[in-house]
């Protein structure tokens, strides 16, 4: 079977997540058209690699001809604007959509832009053979805009090694870390609040993030003491994560972040922000600011607390491992791949 995987954001989760595909299922060839600040060739996973022009526009074009010369049995679209490239058109190959979240989700954007990108998913969902939701949560969005839609559910997985003994981290200034990429999504403005929080009241804490995006944003985390490293590579991932004494997420809206596995596998007591993706876990939560410096330092100074922030992550990787992740994606292939694709009434055609 011949993959075809799109993306515009080859980077941060959405390439770790791809990566991972190609690695699980070798026995199918991945190809990949991509644009983003990583190299989808160092992976080593992908059968043939072609690169977006920097056109948008050109895009869908480049998606239908590259497909085409390869014989591409099914298409996996990755995020929103790969969503747009893939499916603004009618392909004549089955397309699967995985949104790695929904910007309509994001609770701070205007409600007249929240209500634009509903509809334009719900336009391309009649498109879509089977939409890849990574929670029940996103399972919901999906069909909030589609009541029809084909959706699976399919549990990410960790993309680093699982560490199954980690000794308790005693640090001077314990780290407490984010991955993900500077941009609104991730809340990075979230994150410098609780370092000068945290800075004012005299805790000792060392704040990190692990990933690059806006400059301005990457600014405004330096000047209040957070070290930011820029993106790393899945084994300098895991030697940052074996420092680190606490995971905290900040994102603001999520599909389901593969950094809280990376932590969990590292075997990182995780604090996250209460968000709905996170709703069928057991992992600390907090909501602003102020309780998460709280949680902060009780899990600093109460060793029964800091341990159940730890054995929050250590239940995730009960469900969300690379059998249950293989088994759903080989399923979701296949049925894509034998689905019958009907002409398109004349009221969807543009």
């Amino acid at each position: 079977m011949k993959i075809l995987h799109v993306t515009q954001c080859y980077d941060g989760g959405v390439s770790r997540a791809m990566d991972n595909i190609s690695k699980l299922l070798p026995d199918i060839n991945h190809y990949v058209i991509y644009s983003g600040s990583e190299d989808p060739t160092e992976s080593g996973g992908y059968s043939g690699i072609k690169k977006f022009s920097s056109n948008p526009f050109k895009r869908i074009r480049e998606v239908r001809v590259f497909a085409k010369e390869l014989g591409a049995e099914v298409i996996h679209a990755h995020s929103s604007w790969a969503g747009l490239y893939t499916r603004l058109l009618r392909l004549p190959v089955p397309v699967v959509y995985e949104p790695h979240c929904f910007v309509f989700d994001d609770p701070e954007r205007h409600p007249l832009l929240r209500t634009a990108y509903r509809r334009i998913e719900s336009f391309l969902s009649k498109r879509t053979s089977i939409t890849v939701a990574l929670t029940e949560h996103e399972r919901e969005l999906a069909n909030s805009i589609d009541e029809n839609a084909k959706v699976r559910i399919l549990p990410n997985i960790p993309t680093i090694p699982t560490v199954l003994d980690r000794q308790p981290i005693v640090q001077e200034f314990p780290e407490i870390t984010m991955i993900g990429r500077i941009a609104p999504q991730k809340d990075p403005a979230f994150f410098r609040d609780v370092a000068r929080l945290s800075r004012d009241q005299g805790l000792p804490f060392k704040f990190v993030w692990i990933g690059a995006g806006s400059e301005e944003a990457t600014n405004s985390l330096l000047d209040a003491g957070v070290e930011v490293t820029g993106w790393l590579s899945p084994s300098e991932i895991s030697a940052r994560l074996a420092t680190t004494w606490m995971y905290f997420h900040s994102a603001l809206y999520e599909g389901f972040p593969l950094s809280v596995l990376d932590a969990a596998a590292a075997g990182v007591p995780i604090i996250v922000r209460d968000l709905p993706c996170f709703n069928e876990t057991r992992l600390a939560k907090i909501d602003g600011p102020s309780e998460a410096i709280s949680a902060l330092a009780m899990a600093y100074f109460d060793a029964d607390f800091l341990e159940s922030t730890k054995s929050g992550g250590q239940q995730l990787l009960l469900t969300m491992n690379e059998e249950t992740h293989t088994d759903v994606l080989r399923s979701v292939y296949h049925e894509a791949r034998f689905e019958t694709i009907a002409p398109e009434p004349a009221e969807l055609r543009v």
